[in-house]
Parts: C-alpha cells; structure tokens; sequence
C-alpha cells in the first residue's frame, strides 16, 4: 500500500511540473506574439491586418546580401522579402523580374487559364512592378502565352493590352538592358508599343527577344544591340 501511494504521489507531482512547464511556455508565446505579431506575407511582402515580424538578417555585407536574394527564384525572394529587412531592400532593387503562370504559382494549361487566374496574374505583376524602386532593373521577362487580348466582355479569359503597355513602361524607364516577350501565338497579335523605344527610354535595351509580334513591327526594335525572333 505504502509503495502505490508513493506511486500516486510521485504521479500527481509529475503532473503538476508539466502543467507549470506549460503554462510558462505559453507565457512566452503571448509575450512573443505581442511583440512581433502580424498576418503571413503575401507574393511581395505586403500583409493585411498588421505588419509581419521581420528578421534584420544576416550580418554580411550588403552587396553579397542582395547577390544571394537576387539567385533565388521569383516567389522565394518575395517570401524573404517578407521576413528580413536587408532582403526586403533587396526586393525593391531587384536585377531581374520573370514574370510566368509558374513564377507566379499559378496554373494554365496549353489553351490558357481562367478569369480568375488571368486577374490573379495581372494584379500580382502590377503590384511587383509598382513597388519596385526601378534601381538596378537589368531584365524583364514576361510570358503571357495564355492571354488574349482582344477586349470582348464576353470572355473572361481576355486581357486589355494597355496592362502589358504599363509593364514595358514601367519597366524602359527604368533603363532595363534585356526584355524577354513571350506573347500568344494565335490572333489577335499583341501590338507592341513601339513609341516607348524612342528616344531615352530605349537607349539602354542590349537584347531584345520576341516571340509571336507581327512582323511589320521589327523597324521600332532596330536600337537594339541584339534582337531574337521566335
């Protein structure tokens, strides 16, 4: 008798160390969330309800810092940008910009997408490219095969041209020095804006490579040091 009381002691206290642990862990867990608390990020390092608790980030020299951010793909750059903010800098300047249904992490089939994911798509590259400070900008990349962009209210799937005009805008006066256009293949073609290549807003474009631009628009890309036509 005298050994299973021991036994019922020895349990009781066990139990009540545990329930001591835990109420100091969770202590410590409100205290945390009240000092850093905020919603996840969303594609570029905005958050809705409150601002995310940031990590300041490794202490490495800045120029290796955005280096590294810069070789990370589209969407895990974004993610960082949300946590640290030498790699949230490093978002804002970033060298290089692909823009496609995978970078994205969206989906679309060899026909196209669906309304949904065609706002999705245009909402995300509008947002990226309008918070980006246009330091820095060496490479655009957009593919758009799964557009369409004849204005018919009709169908959801199509886009108005002038939200790709806004991107190659944005993106000449920020004195990019390599565009890559991967346009839809079937009609009606995507004019492309050719008054935005003229005077300084085209005078840093080295290569320039198209896919499905009519041909008659090849005179507006004669400035480049190297165009490409698929």
């Amino acid at each position: 008798m005298a050994m299973l009381a021991l036994m019922r002691l020895l349990a009781v206290r066990q139990r009540r160390r545990q329930k001591r642990q835990r109420r100091r862990i969770q202590a410590r867990g409100a205290a945390t969330a009240r000092e850093g608390s905020g919603s996840p990020c969303e594609h570029d390092g905005n958050s809705q309800g409150g601002k995310p608790a940031r990590y300041s980030g490794p202490t490495l020299p800045e120029n290796i810092l955005y280096h590294i951010h810069s070789l990370l793909p589209l969407r895990d750059a974004a993610r960082a940008a949300c946590v640290s903010h030498a790699f949230l800098n490093s978002w804002r300047c970033r060298p290089n910009l692909n823009f496609s249904i995978e970078t994205l992490g969206l989906e679309a089939n060899e026909y196209g997408a669906d309304k949904a994911t065609v706002e999705e798509f245009i909402k995300n590259v509008d947002h990226i490219l309008k918070r980006h400070s246009g330091i820095g900008l060496k490479t655009l990349d957009i593919d758009v095969y799964f557009l369409r962009f004849d204005i018919d209210p009709q169908d959801g799937n199509n886009a108005n041209p002038c939200h790709l005009d806004s991107w190659l805008r944005l993106a000449l006066i920020s004195g990019i020095e390599e565009l890559i256009l991967v346009l839809p293949a079937k009609v009606p073609k995507y004019n492309f804006p050719c008054s935005l290549l003229s005077g300084k807003s085209g005078n840093s474009i080295q290569y320039i490579r198209l896919s499905s631009v009519p041909s008659f628009q090849l005179f507006c890309f004669g400035a480049a040091g190297s165009l490409v036509m698929q």
